[in-house]
């Protein structure tokens, strides 16, 4: 019996620890809620002239060698996805795209590096809810985002309307 309360505290401690380790943003200018882990820069929210957007917010990890972006307009969402995110342009792609299902959206997932930029690697996500078009951006070096790649699909899968 006192294997298994010391057991069972333990899972509990891990799985308290492990909550601990994210943070909720609740982004409401532009609709939407995400985690990201803990100690990342938050950027808040953009809009207008600053974003050329109708609104955005961006978050970088610690040690800024992953970055993410969200764009949100109600423009069409291939103008959207056009859009350079602060002079950096999203490399034509003719790869295949593929469909990612979160509980809460239905993603477009592009891969491919900013034209100014061929050694980072760029993630593209796109989505329309309600007549409002969102791209997600993820970046940075291969070795960073292949390192990050939970981070980034913990992220992405936390995405949800409010």
């Amino acid at each position: 019996m006192k294997y298994l309360f010391v057991l069972l505290f333990f899972v509990f401690f891990l799985s308290v620890t492990s909550a601990q380790n994210w943070k909720e943003l609740n982004q409401a200018p532009i609709g939407l809620k995400y985690d990201v882990p803990k100690g990342w820069f938050i950027g808040g929210y953009m809009h207008g002239k600053t974003c050329d957007c109708y609104g955005a917010t961006i978050n970088s990890s610690k040690d800024q060698t992953i970055n993410m972006v969200i764009f949100m307009d109600t423009i069409p969402l291939d103008r959207l996805q056009k859009q350079v995110v602060w002079d950096y342009s999203f490399a034509a792609f003719s790869g295949r795209t593929e469909t990612v299902q979160t509980d809460f959206f239905t993603f477009e997932k592009t891969m491919s590096t900013w034209v100014e930029d061929k050694r980072a690697t760029v993630f593209r996500f796109s989505m329309s809810t309600n007549g409002t078009q969102y791209v997600i951006y993820f970046w940075g070096y291969l070795e960073d985002v292949t390192k990050n790649a939970t981070n980034i699909e913990t992220i992405l899968k936390s995405i949800q309307g409010i």
